[in-house]
Formats: structure tokens, C-alpha cells, sequence
């Protein structure tokens, strides 16, 4: 398992001068803007899309360096969007996944009435655009670009 990850860690390395250049331009401006000096650590807790607030991203720690992250963005009051994957600290201000997978979920009230994996090992990166902001680029659906999601607790403490 731990080559496994050094494997996908050299990959994603590897794939980051891509990475950078498949992103839209406006994007790849806003990298300009990266304050110097964050941690991988700077990246834990709930952040929330600028605008609409439909969509959440939750970062949690995970092991070996590696970072959990769930992205879930409402489709309407039934339906929802859910992304899982591994990010690694890829440098200052940026985590790179190549893990990812898209489930598009259905509730009936509080259950989970359907589940529908809409593709898995999708690549992307979250990275800094300011002060307790964020951009995730997804480079499968491009479903989040030019989305700014901002820091921030929810009262209750809760998460996705």
C-alpha cells in the first residue's frame, strides 16, 4: 500500500506542469495571487462555495500525509453531488488527488434512497486563491471552475 502512494505521489508530481496548464486561464491567474507560506494543514476544516453556498468542501487529515476530501453539492432538495478523494500536499498552497470518485446520490427525508457512481479515479487539485479561499479544479467535469469556497465552522459543528 505504501508504494502504491509513492507510486501515485511521483505521478501526480509528474503531471502538475499538466495539471497547471489544462486549467482555464482565469484559474490559472488566480494562482498568481497564492500567498507564500501555507501548510497542507491550512486546508482542514469546512469551506463553503462564495456565491450560492450549494457547494461544501470538508477537508480532514488522513494517514501518511495524505488528506480526506468529500466535495457535495446540492442538485435540489433530493439530490445531491458527492466527490471522494486523497489529496497530497503537492506544494506550497496546492493538494493533488488522482483518486477520485463521483457519486450522484437520491434521499427519500434523511435516507439515501439511490446511489449512482458516476466515474472513479478522476485527477484535480485544491489550491489557495487568497486568505481562507480556495478553488477545486476538477479536471474530469470541470464542475466547480472559477467557484471561490471560503472558510468556515458550521454552528452546529457538523460537516457534510
Amino acid at each position: 500500500m505504501c508504494i502504491r502512494k509513492l507510486l501515485a505521489v511521483a505521478v501526480m508530481f509528474l503531471m502538475l506542469p499538466m495539471v497547471t496548464y489544462a486549467m482555464p486561464r482565469d484559474v490559472r491567474e488566480a494562482l498568481v495571487y497564492q500567498r507564500v507560506g501555507y501548510t497542507p494543514d491550512d486546508f482542514l476544516g469546512w469551506w463553503y462555495e462564495k456565491v450560492a453556498g450549494r457547494g461544501r468542501i470538508t477537508v480532514t487529515t488522513g494517514e501518511d500525509g495524505w488528506y480526506g476530501v468529500e466535495v457535495c453539492w446540492s442538485r435540489s432538495s433530493s439530490e445531491v453531488d458527492m466527490w471522494t478523494m486523497s489529496g497530497v500536499p503537492a506544494e506550497d498552497g496546492v493538494l493533488l488527488y488522482n483518486d477520485c470518485s463521483h457519486y450522484r446520490l437520491a434521499f427519500n427525508g434523511t435516507v439515501v434512497e439511490k446511489e449512482e457512481l458516476v466515474y472513479k479515479d478522476g485527477t484535480g487539485s485544491l489550491f489557495f486563491v487568497g486568505d481562507h479561499e480556495i478553488m477545486w479544479l476538477d479536471n474530469q467535469e470541470h464542475a466547480a471552475d472559477n467557484c471561490v469556497f471560503v472558510y468556515n465552522i458550521p454552528a452546529n459543528g457538523g460537516g457534510l
